[in-house]
């Protein structure tokens, strides 16, 4: 019922465009608190990291292009290398715009892996990113044969909510959805091809949904990148439930961003 109320408002506000972004700020606020409120009854030494608009604007003038400062973060707090480190940036969509790791590789001598399967960026990231491996999948547990949907629409972000079919919630969204069949693939195969099975210092995982499919695709014997920052975010799935399966994999849940990253250390990496 709550997320038909939500889809309703969203139509009959979008028409008004200042009313649908009050609205829109007034629903993230309760969300963050909602979700504040649960992260600390179960992990009380997890730290929360709110950050407002005018963080968010000064960062991209200093050239963080990310959407709210994930690699500023982990820069400031030393859990990164400042120079030099590698990535893999896994969901990377836009080569610049909300991306974790355009700052990464061009301000700080990154050199990393970026992968996706929207075929619309292709070329932008050959071209915007040279020290980059881009790699045109879409990642899951095995090979499998999946319908894959590529949004589009007028203001330019919406290519962010593609995704597997089972997963994109567009409801409510003036969007265009174009549903292609697509091939899976582990994401431990596109590692052993590339040469970033080891030696990674972050990696960074949004594919609307299917991150623990990704996870699952790992043989973590072989690859620990030193941190992970995850999409983790309630309307796909039980948070604590992509949680556990870290922990469990060596990883300490040390920090949120907002409402839907979470930041991992591994534990050989924690002093």
């Amino acid at each position: 019922m709550g997320n038909k109320i939500i889809v309703a408002v969203r139509l009959v506000t979008r028409r008004f465009p200042f009313l649908y972004g009050i609205l829109g700020k007034f629903h993230h606020a309760i969300q963050y608190q909602i979700d504040h409120f649960l992260l600390r009854k179960m992990y009380p030494d997890v730290k929360h990291i709110k950050i407002n608009e005018s963080e968010i604007s000064n960062n991209h003038k200093d050239g963080f292009q990310s959407q709210y400062g994930q690699e500023k973060f982990l820069l400031n707090s030393g859990y990164i290398p400042s120079e030099g480190g590698r990535f893999i940036d896994i969901g990377c969509n836009h080569p610049v715009e909300c991306s974790n790791t355009y700052a990464l590789e061009k301000m700080f001598g990154y050199t990393g892996l970026a992968i996706d399967p929207l075929t619309s960026f292709i070329e932008f990231w050959g071209a915007e990113r040279p020290n980059s491996l881009f790699v045109n999948k879409f990642l899951s547990s095995r090979k499998k044969k999946i319908e894959f949907v590529e949004v589009s629409g007028r203001e330019g972000w919406e290519h962010m909510l593609s995704g597997a079919n089972s997963s994109v919630r567009t409801e409510g969204k003036d969007v265009e959805r174009e549903v292609r069949n697509i091939e899976t693939l582990p994401l431990q195969d596109v590692l052993d091809e590339s040469g970033y099975e080891s030696d990674v210092d972050v990696m960074f995982v949004d594919v609307e949904g299917h991150e623990a499919e990704v996870i699952d695709g790992v043989d973590w014997s072989r690859t620990a990148p030193r941190v992970i920052v995850i999409e983790n975010f309630g309307k796909f799935n039980d948070c604590n439930v992509l949680r556990s399966k870290l922990i469990n994999l060596g990883y300490k849940f040390i920090a949120r961003i907002g409402i839907s990253d979470d930041i991992f250390l591994h534990e050989n990496s924690i002093k």
